[in-house]
């Protein structure tokens, strides 16, 4: 039995249950990234392929298949008597990339690789040659066709425009400008609005293909999104209508707002050919694509769509029904009248596994054929790959930016602005050379450089393709630049720069949630720390716990009853020891003070990007007296009593971890880890997690840091960072803030304003930026304070 884990934006819903081993609870897992305001749900679906392998492309009406079938006798006929031909058509591709501001190699924003494999994928089945074709039994050998179909990357948009991602039109849904409806409330293709194939395909049609589509004369189009677990759907088609005929045939043929196919994310492109994309654990050689353009260029099920029913093609066998998984041939023999080789299940238009579909036969390439030459938005994309897929070769012309001056020992960006066609391989070097390296390495398009040794150095970079060669040189001044001193304190974690923050519901017998109140009636959620560098040096003076709150509606930590923070002595083998340390006693009402929020970015400003994350409620608190740190210890949130009351605090991801600092008090006197339970029978969930209980740490020798109350209101996390920063503010009252972003060279990069900020998330995204030391300033009007921040991705 195959398990897909689909990662899917969406609203709040139930989710299946991942079940402990042998333990007492069940959980479901409700992701939501401290980088995005999206809420992510994590689903488990168990099952052997997807319903009717997640083909949603109607079945044509009789009408159509009339039409159809005699304008493919008639092409057939003149194919003999030579006044017709086969003919070899380039078709022109753009992949619409659906996403809802996830960056680009974060699900569905899939990476360029993994899209431009699918197009290997397309042009290899389409050409009698793609993955597993040896394998194709003797007896079907003749039948198999070269369609002399070929796909192309449009390298323009209909402006003409040069695309920077040659066929990737990448949409964020969320800046569609079309206002939703009351069909359409959300812009999100995985929102809960959409959970039903229907549901979800008058969405895909009615919303997100209208106010995308290309020119369907002139571009194959194809989209790509994610959807909610219970869609199931792989992929669907609109058919083609013929030339000169007024009768659309079935609701699913092309029109100049709907033609193209729609692919689930997951089952685009092959892992074989990049490996580094996020596949589904069944689809992942692309034959969802192969399937669905099959219906767009008029093919046929191999069984017709019913029992032994035909799909028009002589050279298949007459097939029972749809077949699933890896079938053996022969297989079927003889069930069907005539059939006396077995079903064709290795056929692209069964319902088989990825990859054990590999063939279109001759009378398959035939309908093909015909759809290409008659089709009214299919019969013009040979002609127009001539304008769009080919760009004139063009000698390079090099040309790069970087700063006129930077820091010894630092990361020094740099801007290779060289054109040319084919695109040209690039040589980069310094001069002098000694103590300069070139990250990832000299060959790179545009890579980091550092400079060990202050002086003044000629930075050149060498374009050259087969037109020609060029070259390009820049100087820069590298000086010892003092680096700002540390503050002393800190706020500890036991993420790490690559985890996301979940919120995490128990089953639905008893339910709640693992990081909060549940029907386990569990008393307090505790969060171990080590000591490690800390004894004799630091006290702890408080902490930030990350609480979860949906903000429309009533999920989440709600109410208006206590909670508890308190501190343990104690370690991560038998949890909290004795009575707490330390306490500090904080209303529901207070953690989740909301006032309305907005966000101004200011002139000339923007990268990076600075967004507001409305789900993520941070609250600070402060112990009476500060505990001075002489060993490992625990750090919890006792949590609300009162009926309808709800406190959940953020755990980090529970995929590919190996350790859990994160326990929980079930009874007054008992403390069990959140892994109790894995590989054997135990009492907890058995899940390796931690907490998002963040201790306030200072040094034991500093107190005046606490008159700064900016300072001690604004975390940073992670830090260092692979990219996305998020900034925690828990400010005494209601305030505005300024935040921006220099380098090490002073250079504003980014500045935008926030009103009405108390307990909030603002997440910082770097991922453009290079490696190096950045520094974040926050204003808000009487003080200021700068906080350092080392990417290092």
């Amino acid at each position: 039995m195959k398990i897909n884990l689909q990662l899917t934006a969406a609203a709040i819903s139930l989710s299946l249950g991942i079940m402990a081993q042998n333990g007492k609870k069940v959980a479901s897992t409700n992701n939501v990234s401290s980088t995005t305001v999206n809420e992510k749900i994590i689903s488990i679906k168990e099952s052997p392929y997807f319903n009717n392998r997640g083909c949603a492309s109607k079945t044509p009406s009789q009408q159509w298949d009339a039409d159809f079938n005699a304008k493919v006798e008639e092409f057939k006929q003149n194919l003999q008597t030579g006044k017709a031909q086969a003919v070899n058509v380039t078709i022109p591709i753009i992949v619409h990339v659906i996403h809802t501001g996830q960056s680009v190699g974060t699900f569905p924003n899939l990476l360029q690789g993994q899209i431009n494999s699918q197009i290997t994928v397309l042009n290899a089945d389409y050409s009698g040659t793609g993955y597993n074709v040896g394998n194709l039994p003797a007896v079907f050998q003749t039948a198999k066709a070269n369609t002399g179909i070929q796909f192309c990357l449009a390298q323009k948009n209909p402006t003409g425009s040069l695309l920077t991602e040659p066929g990737i039109d990448r949409i964020n849904a969320n800046s569609i400008s079309t206002p939703t409806s009351a069909s359409y409330p959300s812009k999100n293709p995985a929102a809960t609005n959409y959970n039903s194939p229907s549901t979800f395909q008058s969405f895909v049609d009615g919303y997100i293909k209208p106010n995308t589509i290309w020119d369907p004369t002139r571009y194959f189009n194809v989209w790509i999104t994610d959807e909610q677990a219970s869609v199931g759907l792989l992929g669907y088609a609109t058919f083609p209508v013929l030339t000169g005929t007024t009768i659309a045939g079935i609701s699913g043929s092309g029109s100049a707002t709907t033609d193209g196919v729609w692919c689930w994310a997951k089952s685009f492109g092959s892992n074989t050919i990049f490996a580094g994309g996020t596949y589904d654990a069944t689809y992942n050689k692309g034959r969802t694509l192969t399937h669905e353009s099959g219906h767009w260029v008029g093919l046929r099920h191999t069984w017709g769509d019913g029992t032994c029913a035909t799909d028009y093609c002589n050279d298949t066998p007459p097939s029972q029904q749809a077949n699933y998984g890896c079938p053996t041939h022969p297989y079927k023999l003889g069930i069907c009248s005539g059939n006396t080789t077995g079903e064709m299940f290795q056929n692209f238009m069964d319902y088989t596994d990825d990859p054990c579909m590999y063939i279109f036969t001759n009378d398959q390439n035939a309908r093909i054929q015909t759809a290409m030459q008659y089709g009214n938005y299919r019969n013009q994309l040979g002609t127009s790959a001539t304008t769009l897929c080919t760009i004139a070769a063009a000698a390079p012309v090099a040309s790069l930016s970087i700063p006129a001056s930077a820091c010894s020992n630092s990361a020094v960006a740099t801007n290779n602005q060289s054109t040319g066609n084919p695109s040209p391989t690039y040589a980069w070097s310094a001069n002098p050379s000694g103590g300069v390296t070139f990250n990832p390495s000299n060959t790179a398009t545009a890579p980091t450089i550092n400079f060990t040794t202050p002086g003044n150095y000629s930075v050149t970079v060498v374009a050259t393709n087969s037109a020609g060669t060029n070259s390009n040189t820049k100087v820069i001044t590298i000086t010892t630049c003092t680096m700002p001193a540390v503050a002393c304190t800190n706020t500890i974690t036991n993420f790490n720069n690559t985890d996301t923050l979940l919120t995490v519901r128990s089953g639905s017998a008893n339910p709640g949630y693992v990081g909060g109140n549940n029907g386990y009636g569990d008393l307090e959620k505790g969060e171990y720390f080590s000591s490690t560098g800390l004894v004799g040096t630091s006290k702890v003076v408080g902490g930030i716990v990350l609480f979860y709150r949906h903000q429309t509606a009533n999920i989440g930590t709600k109410g208006t009853g206590n909670v508890v923070f308190k501190l343990y002595n104690g370690n991560n083998t038998a949890g909290p020891s004795g009575a707490a340390i330390n306490t500090f006693t904080a209303s529901l009402t207070s953690i989740l003070a909301t006032p309305s929020q907005t966000q101004t970015n200011l002139p000339n400003c923007g990268n990076p990007s600075i967004t507001y994350n409305s789900i993520i409620k941070p609250y600070s608190f402060s112990f009476p007296v500060a505990t001075n740190i002489t060993g490992d210890f625990i750090m919890s949130v006792q949590l609300p009593t009162t009926t309808g009351d709800t406190a959940v605090i953020f755990m980090s991801s529970v995929n590919g971890r190996t350790a859990s600092t994160a326990w929980e008090l079930q009874t007054p006197s008992t403390w069990v880890p959140f892994n109790d339970g894995l590989g054997s029978g135990g009492a907890s969930w058995a899940i390796n997690s931690s907490l998002a209980i963040l201790p306030k740490v200072q040094c034991i020798s500093v107190g005046t840091i606490e008159n700064s109350i900016l300072d001690k209101s604004i975390s940073l996390y992670p830090n260092p960072s692979k990219g996305l920063v998020s900034i925690i503010a828990t400010l005494p009252n209601t305030q505005n803030i300024e935040i921006s972003v220099n380098n090490m060279m002073g250079q504003l990069i980014s500045k935008s304003k926030y009103t009405g900020i108390t307990n909030e998330v603002i997440t910082l995204d770097l991922n453009n930026n290079s490696n190096g030391v950045y520094f974040v300033t926050i204003n808000n009007g009487q003080e200021k304070i700068v906080k350092r921040v080392i990417l290092n991705k």
